[in-house]
């Protein structure tokens, strides 16, 4: 953590409402409801790896505000699998710490020795070393210590996954140690066609990010709500010249993130190029208005005032278009300056 402040020049990073929306709610009971859901929700993408996406952020995962969001089920059912667990093991410490102090002050105990002064048994210590390494890797991603800047990153349960496997040999382990040759035949089958299903949908996902087209329409298939994925392939549509079907996937991300200002300022320009302009300069200014920092925004708009008034100094559309394009150049000259 030290090296990377020193990188970031011993400061933390920055982020925005669209990275992740839930860190910027002023209502707390919004906040903990979501982070709760959120690691619910990693875990289920850790169990059912099926409906993946290559950003969740904006609006791709919508806030939990209130008690009664049937989402608080899978919260439910988390925190009381969390407290069960917790109460097995403080049981089995105690368990063990008794038979542990017994055998001490037992003095007629031959060999002194051979006291196991562990108060866990290994099966139990195997099962909480393999719980540890699911959650502890979790930890800095869960918005408790830090503001992280996602919402959902699938890169973070890749060490917790290994947790996951220790827990599946713990269970098999038990399986054949009992001597349940049935079921541990039938586990076996099971985990083989399970290994056969994660290979093909390995092979399916890297397939996925053969190219930008496929990797944005994944985007809007697997999370629709996401305006962030609508807005990446309405960049796409607009590269390779579908205007309508880009203006529809920007007016989509608009829909679901009204102030999404890089997506009104895209919709502006097709809007110029199909000669829309009074819908363009709406868009432009609404941009503006959300960002008032948005170079391209400030210079289309400039371009609309000097294309409807022309070059006349006593004209103030005129002198707002040279203000727009002035201030592009001077935002774009500190953003220079910034990355040397």
């Amino acid at each position: 953590m030290t090296f990377r402040l020193k990188m970031l020049g011993e400061t933390w990073p920055l982020f925005s409402e669209q990275d992740n929306p839930a860190s910027y709610s002023r209502c707390l009971l919004t906040r903990i409801l979501t982070y709760l859901y959120l690691t619910g929700f990693n875990l289920r993408l850790l169990l059912n790896p099926f409906n993946l996406a290559y950003d969740w952020q904006t609006s791709g995962i919508r806030l939990v505000r209130t008690w009664n969001d049937s989402r608080n089920l899978q919260t439910i059912y988390l925190l009381l699998t969390f407290f069960a667990l917790v109460l097995r093991i403080s049981n089995e410490i105690l368990h063990r710490w008794r038979i542990v102090s017994q055998q001490r002050s037992d003095l007629k105990l031959l060999k002194p020795q051979r006291i196991n002064k562990t108060p866990l048994s290994p099966k139990l210590s195997k099962v909480l070393l393999s719980l540890l390494f699911l959650s502890i890797p979790y930890l800095p991603a869960s918005n408790l210590f830090i503001t992280v800047g996602f919402v959902v990153a699938e890169r973070l349960l890749y060490l917790p996954s290994i947790g996951l496997i220790c827990l599946i040999c713990c269970g098999l382990e038990r399986i054949h140690l009992n001597q349940y040759r049935r079921c541990f035949q039938w586990c076996q089958t099971s985990l083989f066609l399970l290994v056969i299903v994660f290979a093909l949908k390995t092979y399916q996902q890297n397939q996925v990010w053969n190219n930008r087209e496929s990797l944005y329409r994944s985007g809007i298939v697997n999370v629709p709500e996401n305006a962030k994925a609508h807005y990446n392939y309405g960049n796409w549509q607009q590269e390779i010249g579908n205007w309508n079907d880009a203006i529809y996937h920007y007016k989509t991300a608009i829909r679901l993130w009204p102030d999404h200002a890089s997506a009104h300022n895209n919709l502006g320009t097709l809007y110029w190029k199909i000669s829309k302009i009074d819908q363009a300069e709406k868009h432009f200014s609404r941009a503006l208005t959300i960002n008032p920092y948005h170079a391209k925004a400030h210079f289309n708009l400039g371009k609309i005032f000097r294309l409807q008034w022309g070059p006349s100094r006593d004209n103030e559309k005129w002198a707002k278009s040279r203000i727009t394009i002035t201030i592009t150049k001077t935002i774009e000259d500190e953003r220079q300056k910034k990355m040397k």
